[in-house]
């Protein structure tokens, strides 16, 4: 039984020239929700929490939640789990990496995937389930996270 959600491991990618990132080792997700563990595997691109990058709304949620992301992304991607339980598990992991004053900021991210992710969910559905002879790309920048 999982008690409470974690990502028990940093996030370890390396960013490609097209600025997607490539994970280094496999990365997880302890859900309590769910009780049981999300593990993308190395490998996996992920372009982290999309954003628009219009002023204010970048500067508020921008550039953050890159471990629920990761994992959101491979959940829009495999669609092993309903849209709406990636999305809810995407709300956890924020709450895990960001303190509870940032609420406005998970809730706010959060309305964004809702409102705006079901384009994501269909363009994952015609590219099908990820393997990892889909990316072959080169790499340049290692980047290290761990939230919590």
């Amino acid at each position: 039984m999982i008690e409470r959600d974690e990502f028990p491991d940093p996030l370890r990618t390396e960013r490609r020239a097209d600025g997607v990132k490539i994970l280094l080792h496999p990365f997880s997700f302890r859900s309590a929700r769910l009780g049981m563990t999300i593990t993308v595997p190395a490998g996996f691109p992920t372009d982290g929490a999309t954003v628009p990058r219009w002023p204010i709304v970048y500067w508020f949620f921008g550039g953050r939640a890159e471990e629920p992301a990761a994992i959101h992304d491979w959940i829009y991607r495999q669609q092993n789990l309903t849209r709406a339980i990636g999305d809810v598990l995407f709300r956890d992991g924020m709450r895990v990496c960001h303190p509870p004053e940032s609420i406005l900021r998970q809730w706010g991210m959060w309305i964004g995937v809702r409102f705006f992710g079901w384009f994501f969910w269909w363009w994952n559905r015609k590219l099908g389930p990820w393997t990892s002879e889909h990316d072959a790309a080169s790499s340049d920048v290692e980047f290290s996270s761990k939230c919590g």
